[in-house]
């Protein structure tokens, strides 16, 4: 046998040696490539989804305590905490400022954040596209058209709600 014939017939005993015959699943060492990069990537989308979940928390609160009236960070926190139920009353302006105008717009920012995002990833899984856009299904011309029938013709429905249902019913 040639030199070349060996090393051909150690690698397929080598490959060999490494599978399950029974139930036909390759088994993966550490060291196989494949699985460094499968382990890297998986590491890297949980720092990712980590890093973010510490994040919005703060920038929620940092959001809550920015405006034209600034308010400290333990006051936010007391004024939660107290309109909670955990701790004692919080300074009436402070409460007012941070439970009925801050807080409503941040919550409500989250929301619609978390319904364009959900809307589209739904949008990517659907065309397998990660560069997917509402003017390929037609929505942005739907909503336009219902949008326009609202100031148009006065429709009883606000103009959003129009532009809703056209861009729903575009799809």
């Amino acid at each position: 046998m040639t030199e070349a014939a060996n090393r051909a017939a150690a690698r397929s005993t080598t490959q060999r040696d490494q599978r399950t015959f029974g139930d036909d699943r390759e088994v993966v060492e550490p060291e196989y490539e494949a699985y460094k990069v499968h382990s890297s990537s998986h590491a890297r989308r949980v720092g990712i989804i980590t890093a973010t979940a510490v994040l919005v928390p703060i920038v929620m609160l940092v959001s809550i305590m920015v405006g034209a009236y600034l308010i400290a960070v333990d006051d936010v926190i007391a004024v939660i905490g107290a309109r909670l139920g955990l701790t004692g009353p919080a300074d009436t302006l402070h409460d007012s400022v941070v439970w009925d105008l801050r807080l409503n717009r941040v919550l409500l920012a989250a929301a619609v954040g978390a319904a364009l995002a959900t809307s589209g990833a739904a949008f990517q899984g659907t065309f397998r596209n990660p560069l997917v856009e509402p003017y390929i299904l037609g929505v942005s011309a739907g909503a336009a058209f219902g949008a326009g029938l609202s100031v148009m013709f006065d429709m009883p429905l606000s103009l959003q709600v129009m532009a809703f249902i056209f861009g729903t019913v575009a799809v």
